[in-house]
């Protein structure tokens, strides 16, 4: 049994739904590790040339596109969190499962939450390895002029 119902009528979408989170949010942590390794090391370096040739402009839009997804799972967390009011529910079976639904939902909510705040971080990570890039670029022709 699963929160009140048998194995027949369960439906395997949320846990499908929870295991990309679960590895989108691993792969987020991943680059996220990836791009705090000091700068001094030529392997990842060559990697980066690698994944930005590979990836090109496409990156940009995928990345915002993935954000865009995780932040629609997240407002319909917040949706379905205020949605159902356990006191509005005829009898305790009906209320013990809105209950449990909007834990499993909160639990959403706060991986969606995550979800974005390592958007933001590996964005800021992206643009200031842009940057340092950049600038480097600049110093290598400034010191060849001269």
């Amino acid at each position: 049994e699963y929160m009140g119902t048998t194995s027949l009528t369960r439906s395997p979408m949320p846990s499908l739904i929870m295991e990309s989170l679960f590895y989108g949010m691993c792969c987020e942590i991943v680059i996220i590790l990836f791009l705090l390794q000091p700068y001094l090391v030529d392997f990842k370096r060559q990697i980066i040339r690698k994944i930005s040739v590979l990836v090109g402009d496409k990156g940009r839009g995928v990345f915002f596109i993935v954000v865009l997804l995780i932040l629609l799972s997240f407002l319909d967390s917040v949706r379905h969190i205020y949605a159902d009011n356990p006191k509005d529910a005829a009898n305790a079976e009906e209320a013990k499962r809105l209950v449990t639904q909007r834990m499993l939902y909160q639990r959403n909510f706060y991986l969606n939450l995550n979800c974005l705040l390592f958007a933001v971080i590996i964005k800021g990570l992206a643009s200031l390895n842009a940057r340092i890039s950049d600038l480097k670029a600049q110093l290598k022709a400034a010191t060849k002029e001269k």
